[in-house]
């Protein structure tokens, strides 16, 4: 249920310690029990992962099935892109754009069956789960990408090649962040038909879409340097789970527990630079801004603390990128 979505037991925990009170009943620990099964579909997906690209490295391939010329500049993003739907899609792709279908499908369905279609909060679920689900993918796929080619042994034959490290790193980066975006687009083009028949604005669906690039591109730079900097695939993508999830837990109730002690220290204002280092902030608060536009004096500093940490994560995201760029390039200069 809702103890579940991350961004509803975070504002739970907010609202709690700004009102100087505690959550009524433990929204922080239930969502803690819902983070350690998502770790466990983690852990059981990479394994899966792991041993599918095994055996594809000793299945043999029928002669049904041509090989693809190279169709990009870099040979990495090219490789990253393929099975995906700008190249030689595979059936899961288009699984993954149905599951899209489907939850429109059944948000539209409740929504018309409680009389509450023309209202907004049914749509700007639909993109916030669109949003969730994007991320864990991409993180999921960049925390596997090199770590997989490392195990198997492509890694070193890519750095042998004329490619340098920085346009390895890159090509895994922007090959994830690519194959996420029909998921992105497909719910964009959604809440822009939302618009006309009910309550959501325009406003409000872009404010998601620049949350949705910010927190995705973050997160897929955070798996991409899980997968250079871990052993093997499963921990990579059990350490990129470990760090956005856990950490956001953390930092949630960390956060709350400190403005319960210190309330009388720490006003509102201050509140919204302290939680805004988290996820959940990054990709609610700009919605809710945009949806609650006759807020008090209070909504400048929820912008200007939403504008800095997109500004740290954008920064951060580069810069995780380049440091698996430098970790890449002294792993060949060792070999």
């Amino acid at each position: 249920g809702l103890g579940g979505n991350a961004f509803y037991v975070w504002w739970r925990l907010f609202d709690g310690a700004a009102g100087g009170g505690v959550a009524r009943g433990h929204p922080g620990f239930v969502l803690l029990a819902y983070t350690c099964g998502v770790a466990l579909l983690g852990i059981a997906f990479a394994g899966w992962r792991v041993g599918r690209e095994a055996a594809y490295q000793v299945a043999r391939r029928g002669g049904a099935r041509r090989s693809a010329a190279v169709r990009y500049r870099n040979p990495v993003l090219d490789r990253a892109l393929r099975g995906t739907i700008f190249h030689r899609p595979r059936a899961a792709t288009w699984a993954r754009l149905v599951v899209v279908l489907v939850l429109i499908g059944i948000v539209v369905s409740l929504a018309a069956a409680n009389d509450e279609l023309d209202e907004a909060w049914p749509h700007i679920a639909l993109l916030v789960a669109t949003m969730v689900a994007a991320g864990l993918a991409a993180m999921s796929k960049a925390s596997h990408s090199i770590a997989a080619e490392r195990e198997t042994g492509a890694l070193d034959m890519l750095l042998a090649t004329r490619l340098t490290a920085t346009e390895v790193a890159r090509g895994m980066y922007f090959g994830t962040l690519l194959s996420v975006t029909p998921l992105v687009g497909l719910a964009f083009l959604y809440g822009l038909v939302a618009i006309t028949f009910s309550e959501l604005e325009f406003i409000t669906v872009i404010s998601w879409l620049v949350s949705a690039v910010v927190l995705i591109t973050f997160v897929t730079a955070v798996g991409t340097w899980c997968s250079v900097s871990a052993s093997s695939a499963g921990r990579a993508v059990m350490r990129a789970y470990a760090l956005v999830i856990g950490g956001s837990v953390v930092h949630g109730v960390g956060m709350s527990i400190v403005m319960m002690l210190g309330h009388r220290l720490l006003d509102d204002e201050g509140a919204a630079y302290i939680f805004g280092a988290s996820p959940a902030f990054l990709g609610s608060m700009l919605m809710v801004l945009a949806t609650e536009r006759h807020w008090d004096s209070d909504a400048p500093h929820f912008l200007i603390s939403w504008c800095f940490w997109a500004s740290v994560y954008a920064i951060g995201s580069f810069w995780l990128v380049r440091l698996t760029a430098m970790r890449l390039e002294a792993r060949n200069e060792a070999s």
